[in-house]
């Protein structure tokens, strides 16, 4: 597995961290998740471990790709989901970044939606796209 030294990678990846903390405790399904999304980034599991236990930053850095936008939304709404209980405070954030993404407010239960039909973001992808037509 190659190691991957781009920064929006590690950037996207803290901003699902603070996502997952937002709520004051990691679940272990967020925990679970997390790790699965390092490895599929190819973020070694003790640096993941390293960004999840610090503290980290309160500033996003988004991305600016469409694709990327909604892979970035996509894996938002499912580190809020991975614990199975929604809180007001992650669902806030996510609408914050939903926004910050150039997305309307309705994205993230359209994303919601398309998780409990099927939740793949191969799935989801042709939705948003259409929806957003981009």
């Amino acid at each position: 597995m190659s190691h991957s030294s781009d920064p929006s990678v590690r950037s996207h990846f803290q901003n699902l961290v603070f996502i997952a903390k937002k709520d004051g405790h990691l679940d272990v399904r967020e925990l679970i998740l997390l790790h699965r999304i390092a490895e599929r980034n190819h973020i070694p599991l003790e640096e993941a471990d390293l960004m999840i236990e610090s503290k980290g930053s309160e500033d996003f850095s988004l991305p600016d790709n469409p694709e990327s936008r909604l892979q970035h939304m996509t894996n938002c709404v499912a580190t809020m989901l991975a614990d199975k209980v929604l809180f007001q405070s992650e669902f806030n954030l996510c609408v914050d970044i939903a926004r910050k993404l150039g997305f309307r407010d309705e994205i993230i239960g359209m994303i919601v939606r398309a998780f409990k039909d099927n939740p793949t973001i191969k799935d989801i992808k042709p939705l948003v796209l259409a929806e957003y037509q981009i």
